[in-house]
């Protein structure tokens, strides 16, 4: 076989399977040391299962500083593959076909997770908008069986070269890795190559958990409108999804429970919870019940409306949500700052989410509750624990009133309203 980079001579053969291609103007064309930065190709052979066939040849060339050590990896881990039957024929499928064939799946409802349930429509925006910024520029045109590990590695590194921030990292990778599943699945290739990455270390920041009086201070700054919304968030612990497609029907003040049956999604509207045990009964603690009684004299509440409407009906808008809670802790710090007052820290619905975690746990609920309480799919969460759901609610309720009480937070909410 004669090397498309130098016509008139045979490849070098360096050490078993790896071949040796000098440029075109290399000295050693004219049999004199070599001068030019030789690129490597390493091969291995898929044998044939029928007798008398050749076995296929798989061929990757590597260039550059470190190609002689790239292809001696990348042979090395294509033979331990091929030895454990993970190693398939060379595809003509692209990363920007896959994709196209999965995000299509993915609305359709055809491919879905490794659960079995449906990918969330914000999920599906968020690959795709990771695969039009990241994934496409880089790996739109290349086959799915030329793809390795080392690369994947490789790319995820140049972001980070690039300034990406660690999330922005992870979440281009990891949508690679969840369109390239799809090509596991239909036999495309047997092994997904996004695989054991190493990542960048997240920023260190962690989600913030106000105490019990940081809560009820930052509710009581509130306008009526929104106080309810972030109320249920901090003493019920419902995702922001699940508090916007909350409706009356879902609440019941007399028994003092709350159904979580949806989540609430832009484009698509009414969608599933995150997961099967999103769907749950959580308790109505005193605090809570009293800001939803107060609510529910001041908006429509039919079953079938929503708890938290927009002003002019439907789903509320987080960000409208967030700037006008931000506008009132702004207002409010103001006021504190001329009387020399500790000043709020502004507070996310998630983080506020993560505040009742943080009730629930001081309060002494057991974690495996507080999973089934907020919906958590944490694997120390686990259904075992769930048939003490029912006899423990009622108690579980008193218990955190009685906690609550203790810190003092109703008597800040009073003393503030």
């Amino acid at each position: 076989m004669h090397d498309k980079a130098t016509p008139t001579r045979k490849r070098r053969r360096g050490t078993e399977g790896l071949f040796v291609r000098h440029s075109r103007r290399c000295a050693t064309v004219s049999g004199a040391k070599c001068d030019c930065t030789p690129s490597v190709q390493a091969q291995i052979v898929i044998p044939k299962k029928k007798n008398g066939e050749k076995g296929q040849k798989i061929r990757r060339t590597f260039s550059g500083v470190g190609a002689k050590a790239a292809a001696q990896q990348w042979r090395a881990d294509a033979l331990s593959e091929l030895g454990r039957g993970e190693l398939t024929a060379p595809t003509r499928m692209t990363v920007a076909e896959v994709a196209e064939q999965w995000l299509a799946d993915a609305r359709k409802g055809t491919v879905r997770r490794k659960n079995g349930e449906e990918f969330k429509p914000s999920y599906v925006r968020t690959v795709a908008d990771d695969l039009r910024l990241y994934v496409l520029p880089e790996w739109s045109a290349v086959r799915l069986s030329d793809i390795s590990r080392h690369d994947v590695q490789a790319w995820a590194d140049r972001m980070m070269g690039r300034g990406l921030s660690p999330s922005k990292i992870s979440g281009a990778v990891g949508s690679l890795r969840t369109v390239l599943r799809l090509g596991v699945r239909r036999n495309v290739i047997t092994r997904n190559p996004v695989t054991e990455i190493e990542l960048p270390a997240s920023n260190g920041r962690r989600e913030r958990a106000a105490s019990p009086a940081e809560a009820a201070e930052l509710l009581a700054a509130l306008p009526d409108a929104i106080r309810p919304i972030y109320a249920t968030a901090f003493y019920g612990g419902l995702r922001r999804g699940e508090l916007r497609g909350l409706k009356w029907a879902d609440v019941n003040l007399a028994t003092g429970e709350i159904h979580v049956e949806r989540s609430w999604d832009d484009a698509a509207g009414e969608v599933a919870t995150k997961s099967k045990k999103g769907r749950r009964i959580v308790p109505i603690l005193g605090v809570l019940r009293d800001h939803l009684d107060e609510h529910k004299l001041r908006v429509p509440c039919e079953p079938t409306d929503f708890v938290f409407p927009a002003p002019r009906g439907g789903a509320f808008t987080p960000s409208v949500v967030r700037r006008a809670a931000a506008a009132a802790w702004a207002k409010e710090n103001k006021k504190r700052a001329d009387d020399e007052k500790p000043l709020l820290i502004a507070i996310g619905l998630h983080e506020a989410r993560h505040t009742c975690v943080s009730i629930f746990a001081a309060g002494g609920i057991p974690l495996e509750r507080i999973g089934d309480y907020v919906g958590h799919s944490s694997t120390y969460m686990t259904d075992h624990y769930r048939h003490l759901i029912e006899g423990q609610r009622e108690q579980d309720r008193r218990q955190l009133d009685d906690y609550l009480a203790r810190a003092d937070t109703a008597a800040r909410i009073n003393a503030i309203t």
